[in-house]
């Protein structure tokens, strides 16, 4: 195998995931976008007493949004400065994303036949999207070092912040959602 091909056989596949990447990422922003005020309209008093949840709806529509769409629409064409902005969202959607999930799982939505789902559910959606926004961050690092032979050393410490987030985010929602323990013993006197 010539060195050319030992290079472009990896960069193909590390491109395909950068295109699927940056279409995921469009998707969030579109999702963010779209979810956020249909929760802060049927829960508007919670939301607009909240400066914490008023906060992260509008960090989530005006910075992880345009983000999300920002970097997808530069990854899916390949601009390079796509790379650069993916730092920004894969960081804002993480952080904000996880608390929108959380946020949605205390006030159980969304409900499906008239029941909240299961903590567990909250857990395994912030699990995935950071998983998924941690491998679109790895696949990106492979791209920039495999095409300029160089990324330091450090680059791929760079992850270490999405992983660290997904045990603490995983660790806080199993303590803070998990059902409250059952009351077996008899009511004192």
């Amino acid at each position: 195998m010539s060195h050319v091909s030992a290079i472009a056989t990896p960069l193909a596949a590390a491109h395909t995931v950068r295109h699927a990447g940056g279409a995921l990422l469009i998707v969030i922003g579109v999702a963010v976008w779209i979810g956020w005020p249909i929760v802060a309209v049927r829960h508007s008093e919670d939301v607009v007493k909240s400066h914490a949840r008023l906060g992260y709806m509008i960090g989530d529509m005006t910075i992880t949004g345009p983000l999300c769409l920002a970097s997808g629409y530069g990854l899916v064409q390949d601009y390079r400065w796509g790379s650069a902005v993916l730092l920004l969202a894969v960081g804002a959607a993480a952080f904000d994303l996880t608390h929108f999930l959380v946020y949605l799982a205390q006030i159980h939505w969304p409900q499906i036949g008239g029941r909240a789902l299961a903590w567990w559910a909250y857990l395994a959606a912030i699990l995935a999207t950071l998983s998924i926004l941690g491998v679109i961050a790895w696949r990106e690092l492979v791209v920039v070092t495999t095409a300029t032979g160089v990324a330091g050393s450090g680059a791929y410490l760079t992850l270490a912040p999405i992983v660290l987030g997904a045990i603490a985010s995983g660790a806080l929602t199993i303590w803070l959602l998990r059902p409250p323990p059952s009351s077996s013993s008899p009511p004192g006197p």
